[in-house]
């Protein structure tokens, strides 16, 4: 069942993002991100853009605008459903 496993994948995707395994903390990110949208889970999405954002502003820090904007969009979806107060 896919439902649901979008979270398992954001939590594995942490695990690889802390123990410096930036390149499986992304593709795991993607992959959650594709889960997410592809199942309408918004909580999971939100995340996943957190994810895809930390991820990507440790591999490509040049591109730290393209990191900012995925955690900005990981806001604004938690923010529609009142999980974030900025």
């Amino acid at each position: 069942i896919e439902m649901q496993i979008s979270l398992s994948h954001i939590r594995l995707g942490w695990i690889h993002l802390e123990q410096g395994d930036l390149k499986k903390a992304r593709n795991i990110a993607e992959e959650a991100l594709r889960l997410s949208q592809k199942n309408n889970e918004k909580l999971s999405e939100g995340l996943s853009w957190h994810l895809l954002g930390m991820t990507s502003g440790k591999t490509e820090p040049l591109e730290i605008n393209k990191a900012e904007g995925c955690i900005l969009k990981g806001n604004e979806i938690l923010k529609e459903l009142s999980l974030l107060k900025i």
